[in-house]
């Protein structure tokens, strides 16, 4: 053993390896800002309505020309009595309805008008999800993000949400932004009232859009 920490000073990696051990630290810093819940390990329970998860994107986020999207993973099992509400620095964005009987997406995606991803890239946005209904008995969950790897989450202003496992745990909710380019239209509906939310429905993915003085939609799955 202590032959080998003698050793240890000599020994000079090769510049492939220096740039293997660095192309390897780059792939998995890439894949936890695509997706973040990679890192995860724990899983946050929130019991009830009337409980808000809040956590900011930061400008860095956003791209600064064009219309981007929200992507976010939270969970419930079937029967999905809680609904929820989201809301992007304090204007709500998107519904789904307590107890919607379509089924619930692996991860929700919010499409963000390109005058407030221009906004957000400025100024970064707050992005906020309440759970509605009657259900007091109903839950849903999302794995938790380590505070070293993105924003940390509150849960009703508070930093130390309940553990799947018991007890409390600090962490963020998976969360990411993707560039869409140009702003999407509206498939079935347009109005002229700003952030106005039209509600209609289809088989695609639950979305939304917030758009100002464009078409807004609000699609639930």
């Amino acid at each position: 053993m202590l032959g080998l920490a003698a050793a240890l000073p000599t020994i000079r990696p090769s510049r492939a390896a220096v740039a293997a051990g660095l192309t390897a630290v780059v792939a998995v810093l890439l894949l936890l800002r695509r997706a973040p819940d990679a890192a995860t390990f724990d899983f946050a329970l929130v019991r009830g309505p009337g409980h808000r998860i809040a956590q900011r994107l930061p400008a860095a986020a956003f791209p600064e020309t064009g219309a981007s999207a929200i992507h976010f993973r939270l969970a419930q099992e079937p029967p999905y009595p809680l609904g929820l509400v989201v809301f992007a620095n304090g204007t709500p964005i998107f519904r789904r309805e307590p107890g919607d009987p379509s089924a619930w997406p692996a991860f929700f995606t919010v499409p963000i008008g390109e005058r407030e991803t221009a906004a957000a890239h400025r100024e970064g946005l707050a992005l906020e999800i309440e759970t509605v209904g009657g259900a007091t008995g109903a839950f849903v969950y999302f794995p938790v993000v380590p505070p070293v790897v993105g924003e940390s989450s509150t849960l009703d202003g508070r930093y130390e949400i309940p553990s799947g496992f018991g007890g409390m745990i600090a962490g963020g909710l998976p969360l990411w932004v993707t560039a869409t380019g140009s702003s999407p239209r509206a498939q079935r509906t347009s109005v002229k009232a700003g952030k106005r939310l039209m509600t209609i429905r289809r088989k695609a993915p639950s979305t939304a859009y917030i758009g100002s003085n464009e078409e807004t939609e609000k699609a639930i799955a």
